[in-house]
């Protein structure tokens, strides 16, 4: 099926009709977001099905857990610590969940940007530039406390990892 043909455009707006009845459903949405992709690869060439489908499988196994990498460098440059960090996501009465030990926290309450009455980050950034950055934080327990970095901009340098080499910050 191509875009520009007439079975996509009996496609779509039935697609579309579908996917908005549906839509109040997270769950049953995807699934037809899914079959419907499915179909549509499908109608192009049926072969292609099972790399789409083994895609998905991989695809949805790895979502299924956050990793990333830490370095923390101090500013002689002294790795104090590095390492990698993998986190399970699970569902929660349809709320995204990062299980950390035996507590579960919303990822929304992880990604969400700081309140703080100063900033993390003093924009523009500058080398040599300098500022306060305080935080008060609440911890699963009820324990509350006050983070407080002062920061500095080191220097402007290209960095190189894994993606590539990039000009960097260091702060």
């Amino acid at each position: 099926m191509l875009f520009n043909s007439i079975d996509f455009a009996i496609f779509i707006p039935i697609f579309f009709m579908i996917y908005w009845l549906v839509a109040k459903k997270l769950t049953v949405r995807n699934v037809f977001l899914l079959a419907s992709s499915y179909l549509f690869y499908g109608w192009w060439d049926w072969r292609f099905l099972f790399l789409i489908a083994f895609s998905s499988i991989i695809d949805y196994t790895i979502g299924e857990k956050w990793v990333w990498k830490y370095k923390g460098v101090s500013t002689e440059g002294v790795v104090r610590s590095e390492g990698e960090d993998a986190r399970e996501i699970i569902s929660v009465n349809g709320i995204l969940g990062m299980l950390i030990g035996t507590d579960t926290i919303p990822v929304a309450d992880i990604v969400k940007p700081d309140k703080s009455e100063t900033p993390m980050y003093d924009w523009p950034l500058e080398v040599g530039k300098k500022w306060k950055y305080e935080k008060k934080w609440t911890s699963q327990d009820g324990t509350k406390g006050t983070q407080s970095q002062d920061v500095e901009i080191l220097s402007f340098k290209e960095e190189t990892v894994e993606a590539g080499t990039f000009m960097a910050y260091t702060i």
